[in-house]
């Protein structure tokens, strides 16, 4: 009877926890929606500021943050067009010129090949940040179930697609790395006539 009982409570407990979840997260998509900034830290590049106060609870919208957003285009200028003695550059690449450079995080610490990637990838510098996204499993969700909150763009989107082209191109299960970055020329694009060979 005991262990029964300690089973039906367990029930109820996992059904109420289950319940409040779904609540707080409509709350949530909800507060996206009305553009609302619904994170803890903002994407490097920006800042929140208190956008409105409901009774007690505060309302914040993300904001250009000035020093930090000149490095997020710089990211994107290194992409495009290489720092001037070099052409395009890639994430490893960035990364090396960031940290020789001493051009450090907002928190201080050195660059990753990781934290570029995300930089180069996230719609939010194009101004348009996307809520609920990913599940706790870090697993893609449908696209009916993610938000897309208006953001300040640090970039335009001819400079975030043009670097998604690129990105895909360079992408090293599209194309071997050594083809891109050797010293080769043409490198994989010609084949001898009579055998087929590289």
């Amino acid at each position: 009877m005991h262990v029964m009982m300690r089973q039906i409570m367990a029930l109820f407990d996992e059904y109420q926890s289950k319940e409040n979840a779904k609540h707080v997260m409509r709350a949530l998509k909800e507060n996206a929606r009305q553009g609302f900034w619904t994170g803890s830290l903002p994407p490097i590049g920006y800042r929140t500021v208190v956008a409105e106060q409901r009774g007690a609870k505060t309302k914040k919208k993300l904001e250009i943050d000035p020093l930090h957003a000149d490095t997020v285009r710089l990211i994107y200028r290194l992409a495009l067009e290489g720092d001037g003695t070099t052409g395009q550059m890639g994430v490893k690449n960035i990364v090396a010129y960031l940290n020789s450079r001493r051009i450090f995080t907002r928190d201080g610490r050195r660059w990753g090949i990781g934290q570029v990637h995300r930089i180069l990838t996230r719609r939010t510098y194009m101004g348009e940040h996307e809520f609920n996204k990913r599940s706790k499993t870090k697993e893609l969700k449908p696209t009916s179930e993610i938000v897309t909150v208006p953001a300040p763009p640090i970039i335009d989107r001819e400079t975030f697609d043009a670097v998604q082209k690129l990105l895909k191109a360079r992408n090293p299960k599209v194309m071997p790395a050594r083809v891109i970055s050797g010293p080769t020329m043409l490198t994989g694009l010609i084949h001898c006539a009579k055998c087929g060979g590289p």
